[in-house]
């Protein structure tokens, strides 16, 4: 099955240049000092931030609040607006926001990629089969 996305209107792929650094978070379980360490980096060098996120709650509802969230924090940590791709999953399945993160490390990796998920086990096979 192909599934569209309501992909985040604000990012722009062709400002992936070579020499930005790419984060790829499983939105889903961000530590409070992610944020401080993403500010670090960001002044250092061009820094895109690809989130996906379970799109909606175990009850089915939309998880805006976490998107909200996310988009505020990574924001004052000095992400570019052009390079913050937030993207929710369309079910609230278990492993939802890995499969959808896989999907978007595979379409927008670049030289140096960072990973954060706490899926230890399918993030490597991930980065082992780039």
């Amino acid at each position: 099955a192909i599934f569209a996305w309501d992909s985040d209107r604000t990012f722009v792929p062709q400002n992936l240049t070579a020499e930005t650094q790419r984060v790829f978070v499983d939105g889903d379980c961000v530590p409070k000092p992610f944020f401080a360490w993403l500010r670090q980096l960001s002044r250092q060098s061009p820094v895109a931030a690809i989130v996906a996120f379970k799109g909606k709650t175990s009850n089915g509802e939309k998880a805006l609040s976490q998107e909200t969230y996310l988009r505020e924090n990574l924001l004052k940590a000095g992400i570019d607006d052009s390079l913050l791709l937030l993207q929710p999953s369309v079910t609230g399945a278990e492993n939802a926001a890995d499969v959808v993160l896989t999907f978007l490390f595979a379409r927008y990796g670049g030289l140096k990629n960072y990973l954060v998920s706490d899926d230890r086990q399918w993030f490597k096979e991930v980065v082992k089969s780039r």
